[in-house]
């Protein structure tokens, strides 16, 4: 019987933004910053930087909907960019996680006198990492062959 589970803001939230840590293509701020000096390097193309950026972010769904799948976790469609999405906790989650891993729970007393909803979370973040690890293992076992 499931006393309580995470949201599904949380469920959407920590997926997506799991998947934008472990792939480089939602580093958009990056792509962006290597577009303007790229084209920063040459006179005639100066002024048109800032219509290359939006040109950019309009192709890849950074901070807006399009009407295409961007990208797909489980049976949730992404139709923005990865890079937009953020999950509040994400950094504590991370750390907890590393923690219940090795046996250290984030409240006193045994793992029943844990809330509910901080385990389903810590667990939801245990399985996105999981995720996204066999899938970078995948990635580079396939592209060695």
């Amino acid at each position: 019987m499931d006393i309580s589970q995470a949201s599904t803001y949380d469920y959407i939230a920590l997926n997506g933004h799991m998947r934008a840590i472990y792939k480089k293509k939602y580093n958009c701020d990056l792509e962006i910053q290597k577009l303007k000096t790229r084209m920063g390097k040459y006179e005639k193309r100066r002024p048109m930087i800032d219509e290359h950026v939006e040109k950019y972010k309009a192709s890849r769904g950074c901070n807006r909907v399009v009407s295409r799948t961007v990208d797909r976790i489980d049976n949730i469609q992404f139709n923005t960019c990865l890079c937009s999405i953020k999950h509040p906790l994400m950094g504590q989650l991370l750390t907890l996680n590393s923690a219940y891993e090795k046996g250290i729970l984030p409240f006193k007393g045994s793992l029943m006198d844990q809330p509910a909803q901080a385990i389903d979370l810590i667990e939801l973040t245990a399985r996105a990492q999981e995720r996204e690890v066999n899938l970078l293992r995948e990635e580079q076992a396939n592209g060695r062959r």
